[in-house]
């Protein structure tokens, strides 16, 4: 695979994980009080009531919230072994080439 393709697929993974985190980090809202965020609970100042309220809301936004994460980090992975692959098919092949040349020695 083209270094190229890994790149392109490293980028892709980066914007899987960054729309992950800012969807993780988005303030959110019921009923107009607000929740906190995706992973970060609201205050308990503000009651059981309304974080119960909340839970809802919350655990809707951690659903997509934690597949965007997971499948940018699984292209991340993904984007490095096969350059790794790569790097150690190029270094074979060069080895193989050394060793088919006339001797040096």
């Amino acid at each position: 695979m083209s270094s190229r393709a890994i790149a392109f697929i490293a980028f892709i993974a980066l914007l899987f994980i960054g729309a992950g985190v800012l969807a993780g980090v988005m303030p959110l809202t019921e009923g107009g009080s607000e929740c906190g965020s995706a992973f970060v609970s609201p205050s308990l100042a503000a009651g059981q009531d309304h974080v119960n309220e909340c839970e809802d809301v919350r655990n809707l936004v951690q659903i997509p919230t934690t597949i965007l994460l997971a499948v940018g980090g699984v292209l991340l992975l993904a984007a490095f072994f096969l350059d790794v692959r790569s790097t150690v098919e190029r270094h074979r092949r060069e080895e193989e080439q050394q060793s088919a040349a006339p001797g040096d020695s």
